[in-house]
């Protein structure tokens, strides 16, 4: 009678790995559209892309892991891509995924008051401040260091991975428990 491996199961290597991921990740997050994103956005599309291609030709767990990853994401992205442009504005998405990214949004972001005109930034104390605030139209706008759509998109980028991820290691755990019930089935006849 053979050693049953447990259901979830992580290696050092994927430990390190989820490590380098969330760090990376984390890191992108106040620099929205810099090259640490780019890398990171380029990084999720071969890794999603290379687990779609061991959907077809990859054996066993590596498959079911696959698989597992890939159904969440493209499930996810559907679901994003219907509920439509708003998702991608924290002050105006309806799923969690996007309200729960707003207090991410708003801790890495860096508001500052510019001239609409020369472009340079103003001071809070500055009367036309006072006057935008109040009626608008005073030559002065509020000026955000990231772009939202960039941020939101990346943001939801983790978050198909991360449920890719948690989908993979679910169908690993089932793949695992019906070969152990098949194998008890074979060796009791």
């Amino acid at each position: 009678m053979g050693k049953s491996r447990p259901l979830v199961q992580w290696s050092l290597r994927e430990l390190l790995v989820l490590v380098f991921f969330a760090g990376l990740a984390f890191a992108s997050f106040p620099l929205a559209g810099g090259i640490v994103w780019s890398v990171t956005v380029m990084l999720s599309f071969f890794l999603c892309t290379g687990l779609a291609i061991v959907c077809f030709v990859g054996r066993r767990e590596l498959r079911a892991f696959a698989i597992g990853f890939v159904i969440p994401v493209i499930a996810y992205a559907c679901v994003l891509l219907a509920m439509g442009q708003n998702e991608m504005d924290p002050y105006n998405g309806r799923l969690l995924t996007s309200r729960a990214l707003r207090p991410v949004f708003e801790t890495v972001v860096t508001r500052k008051w510019v001239d609409l005109l020369t472009g340079k930034e103003v001071r809070n104390d500055d009367p036309r401040v006072a006057t935008e605030k109040a009626v608008g139209g005073a030559g002065v706008g509020l000026s955000e260091s990231l772009d939202r759509p960039s941020f939101m998109g990346f943001g939801h980028l983790l978050i198909a991975l991360a449920f890719g991820y948690v989908g993979g290691k679910l169908a690993v755990a089932v793949y695992r428990r019906q070969r152990s019930g098949n194998s008890r089935a074979e060796s009791a006849t």
